[in-house]
């Protein structure tokens, strides 16, 4: 928690369901926000319960879940009525269920328990009532347990999949609960195993832009909460982390990125395939303007912005295999500005009142 203050950061707490108890839960919370005066808001129950049966090797459904799931939180409410709950937290969540959807990481075994009901609707069902923010976990590779890390054409293919996703998700909230709940995405990455040192895995540099790209699709889905996995990996953890043994690794500099984005989301939108923008205005007034090129090839394109009359000085910020998230030369923009982009970058432009 010391830790956890010193970087001005927002803690969740998951207390465990298998094997765990209500008593337990309800202790946890006591100890944590009424002894030691911690006031965590956002507690998750369990962790992928749609992989228990594979690790208990023995049947665990929907049924079994949802009804564990509703005594820990009412233990825990009972403590402190004002906890956020999150749930499910199941694994690979995605946004159908048929061989309609066009990726080929569905892992259908995921959506499904051995009765065949939806993991996300039988909980929405049954616990629709309690939960605060509805959750899951995304990693779309590799896609078996024998194939490599995705290659450039794959990860450009699946930043496409998470606005899709979200969609999914928010639509099924709707139809079951009648509420609008919050979403959260609490891990995702890539990859689910520790690739390491490829052209794509995540300790590369393209794979930086295509989270900068999954980013701005979550920021445009209102998602409420995305938690990276993970801050920190070395040696066998592979390349998941952000920092490793003691470098900044590339993924790093797009969170320094979107540090600069504004907070008001504004209408962006995009021509073309494997590029796209993303625009929002800061709190200081200044408006902000994303553009990602996925592409391994620079791109010439056109910058239209409705209502801008007069040329404006914008600072710019890069973050391509020069530049690590590092302020570039200003330029002048006007109501539409051709400007070149170049391969696998994020070009971040700042307007100030």
């Amino acid at each position: 928690m010391t830790l956890i203050q010193k970087m001005g950061a927002t803690a969740m707490i998951n207390v465990r369901l298998r094997e765990g108890t209500p008593e337990q839960a309800a202790e946890l919370v006591r100890y944590v926000n009424v002894e030691k005066g911690y006031n965590i808001r956002y507690w998750g129950i369990g962790n992928e319960p749609t992989l228990f049966s594979r690790e208990l090797n023995e049947d665990y459904n929907t049924e079994h879940f949802n009804r564990e799931w509703r005594a820990i939180a009412e233990a825990m409410l009972a403590v402190d009525p004002t906890l956020q709950l999150v749930g499910p937290e199941v694994h690979q969540y995605s946004y159908g269920l048929s061989t309609e959807v066009d990726t080929t990481n569905f892992y259908p075994d995921a959506q499904q328990d051995s009765a065949g009901r939806i993991w996300v609707d039988e909980f929405l069902k049954a616990n629709g009532d309690l939960v605060d923010v509805v959750s899951f976990h995304r990693y779309p590779f590799p896609v078996s347990q024998v194939s490599g890390p995705p290659s450039r054409d794959e990860l450009r293919h699946n930043a496409r999949e998470w606005g899709k996703i979200v969609a999914a998700m928010r639509a099924t909230i709707h139809e079951i609960t009648g509420r609008d709940l919050l979403i959260a995405i609490t891990e995702y990455s890539s990859v689910y195993n520790p690739a390491v040192g490829g052209e794509s895995t995540p300790d590369s540099h393209f794979h930086a832009i295509w989270l900068g790209d999954v980013l701005g699709r979550l920021i445009n889905g209102k998602v409420f909460m995305a938690n990276q996995w993970m801050l920190t990996s070395s040696g066998g953890q592979g390349g998941w982390g952000l920092i490793g043994r003691g470098e900044l690794r590339p993924s790093y500099y797009t969170y320094q990125m979107y540090r600069r984005f504004g907070d008001t989301l504004l209408y962006a939108a995009s021509d073309q395939t494997d590029v796209t923008v993303y625009a929002a205005k800061r709190s200081d007034g200044a408006i902000t303007i994303l553009v990602i090129n996925l592409k391994s090839e620079s791109t010439q394109q056109t910058l239209t912005l409705e209502g801008l009359t007069t040329t404006q000085s914008a600072d710019v910020w890069l973050l391509d295999t020069e530049h690590d998230a590092e302020q570039a030369v200003s330029i002048l923009l006007n109501g539409e500005t051709t400007l070149n982009f170049s391969p696998e970058s994020m070009t971040m432009f700042v307007l100030k009142p």
